[in-house]
């Protein structure tokens, strides 16, 4: 871990990027009762993890996208 704090410590910040990408309602085709058909919108990050982006300066990149197809 510290080989990796130095590389990004000389890179600069902005150079390391955690992206997380959830894409909700993708299938309509589902069967109602299906797993996917539930709304699971909370998430977090452990103290390992905001640890690890702290020791290497990297940024969080959340992207959320709403499937769902309109009725237009």
């Amino acid at each position: 871990m510290e080989a990796l704090t130095n590389l990004t410590t000389r890179l600069g910040p902005g150079i390391a990027i955690l992206q997380v990408n959830r894409w909700f309602n993708l299938h309509d085709d589902q069967s109602s009762g299906s797993p996917d058909d539930t709304n699971l919108l909370g998430w977090h990050l452990d103290r390992e993890v905001l640890d690890f982006l702290a020791a290497t300066g990297a940024d969080l990149d959340v992207g959320e996208y709403d499937m769902t197809r309109s009725d237009d």
